[in-house]
Order: C-alpha cells, then sequence, then structure tokens
C-alpha cells in the first residue's frame, strides 16, 4: 500500500463522515537546514491544517530503551494513550504531515504503521496545503478526545542494537543510513557532541535529501531552504536508490543520526512497492557509543 496523500485527496475528506484524522508530526532538527526559531507546539497553534492535532515525536517515545535517540517507537501503553487523545481508534484513517514539507512525518507515519494504523504522509506537507490555497487555523487546538484502545506493536518494524549486531556477524537484509554523505564518511561532523561520524561496516549511504524534490519548494521560512520539500516521483525514487547501490526489491532496514529521517528512506521504499522496510532506533548515536566497528572510509 502506497503511503502518500496529495493535498487535493485531503481536502476532498475533511468535513465528511469518516474523514481521515489529520496529525501535526513537525519536528524541527537544530542546527541544520530544517530548524526554526518557534517550537514545534507553537508553530502549530500558529498556523495548522484544520481539525488537525499535535503529535510530540519526543515525547511519545519509548526513551528507556535507547535514552541517546529520542525518537523510536513509543510502547503500546504510551501509543494508546496518545492515540486516544488525537481521537485514534484501530480503524481510524490518519494523514501526517509537517511544516517542513516531507521531514518528520514519515517517522509518524513509520510509528503508526507498526502499530497497525492505516496511515499516509501528506506530500509537500503544510506548504503545499497552504500553495494550494486551502484554508488554515489557528490558536489552541481542541481535538475530541476517543476511548483508550489495545493497540499491538509490530516489532520487526524495530530493530535494536543486538539485531545491528547479529546482522554485523551473520550478514542479512541492506542497511541504509539516511545521513548526508558527509557525515557518513567522516568527513563532516555529526550534529550531537561528542558523537563521532562514520557508518557501520556494510552500511549503504542513501542520504534522504536525495529522495525530496526541492526545486519547486517555496522561498525560505521556518523550516529553513527545504520548506515545501516533497517526495520524488517513483521512477526517480528507484533510480536515485539503485544508484546508491541499493536493490530495491529486496529487503532493507533503514536509520540515520537519532532515527527520524531513516523514515523518509524507508517511505521511499514503501512507494516503490518494495518489502516493508523496519527502521534501527538506536540509529548512528547509539552504534557509535557502542564500542561497534566504525568505519570513514
Amino acid at each position: 500500500m502506497r503511503g502518500l496523500a496529495s493535498v487535493a485527496w485531503l481536502a476532498e475528506r475533511l468535513g465528511k463522515p469518516a474523514a481521515p484524522r489529520v496529525v501535526d508530526a513537525t519536528w524541527f532538527l537544530p542546527n541544520s537546514p530544517f530548524a526554526s526559531s518557534v517550537t514545534a507546539i507553537n508553530a502549530h497553534e500558529a498556523c495548522r491544517i484544520p481539525g488537525a492535532t499535535h503529535w510530540d515525536l519526543d515525547a511519545i517515545s519509548e526513551a528507556e530503551a535507547a535514552p541517546n535517540t529520542p525518537h523510536n517507537l513509543p510502547t503500546p501503553q504510551q501509543f494508546a494513550v496518545a492515540a486516544a487523545k488525537a481521537g485514534i481508534a484501530p480503524g481510524s484513517q490518519v494523514v501526517c504531515y509537517d511544516q517542513v514539507g516531507v521531514f518528520s512525518s514519515p517517522r509518524l507515519w513509520h510509528t503508526m504503521r507498526s502499530f497497525g494504523v492505516d496511515a499516509y504522509v501528506l506530500d509537500g506537507g503544510l506548504p503545499a496545503w497552504i500553495e494550494a490555497g486551502y484554508a488554515t487555523d489557528s490558536g489552541p487546538c481542541i481535538t475530541e478526545a476517543g476511548p483508550l484502545s489495545t493497540f499491538a506493536r509490530d516489532d520487526a518494524l524495530q530493530w535494536r542494537l543486538a539485531d545491528v549486531k547479529n546482522w554485523l556477524d551473520a550478514g542479512g537484509p541492506q542497511v541504509l543510513d539516511a545521513r548526508p554523505a558527509g557525515r557518513f564518511y567522516g568527513n563532516a561532523p555529526e550534529p550531537r557532541a561528542g558523537c563521532r561520524s562514520g557508518h557501520a561496516p556494510g552500511m549503504v549511504n542513501t542520504p534522504f535529501l536525495d529522495l525530496l524534490d526541492k526545486a519547486a519548494a517555496p522561498a525560505p521560512g521556518p523550516g529553513g531552504p527545504f520548506r515545501g520539500a516533497n517526495l520524488k516521483s517513483v521512477k526517480e525514487l528507484r533510480a536515485i536508490l539503485e544508484g546508491h547501490g541499493v536493490s530495491v526489491d529486496e529487503p532493507s532496514v533503514a536509520t540515520c543520526g537519532s532515527c527520524l529521517t531513516a523514515a523518509v528512506v524507508a517511505l521511499a521504499l514503501n512507494e516503490c512497492d518494495a518489502p516493508p522496510c523496519p527502521i534501527y532506533d538506536g540509529a548512528w548515536c547509539e552504534y557509535e557509543a557502542s564500542g561497534l566497528p566504525v568505519r570513514s572510509e
């Protein structure tokens, strides 16, 4: 099942019976082109898609599992509580968006699919919605909460450090690293203090920015120069991934610096009808601190 929704598709369904639940998953990456001088919740309250609620990717996560990676999957209980507050039930349809375009919303899409929720990413995010002329809302959002439901987590969609160790020893699926090439090859510093650059032996560099169409992006705003970026076409995605040495139709696992932009790679693979792509939630922050081998060539 494809994971992208167009703004026209969403606009046609808003306000109708059984309309999708719309969730703002904005997260601004500090010290990057995706940084902002305002918080995600303040940006949400300043301008959002009507009826949208906000999802805090940092707060709604199982931080104890990997303390250095704040965006990992929540526990089933955490997810159930957050879903109820957002009015999301097991049979809900959810559209995830962010204020950059396609940046942090794929991470919520990955969270939703991990708990069996029918979810989509709004292609182009809030900038595309505004550019298409659709109405926006502002102020504190009051969402009608739903009952507390039970959700099962598909742990096959989440890798831990032990899975990476097994992969290093015995091989397995392609492991795709979404960080920029400079960080992957050790030529550029990591944004987190004390975190070395480089990569694990055998990982394949697939920078997430390569998968985004930035040519049509509007003028820079709170999301930086890539504001308004959307995912490239399936034909382009396949060509880019294969150009990086990825066998698109073979099993893959995605990772990155802190398990956020790996979801862009997972979404791109999903659009290409590739096998479901798990995400290594410990990401580079956990891996490089683990004492496991690091390469920079």
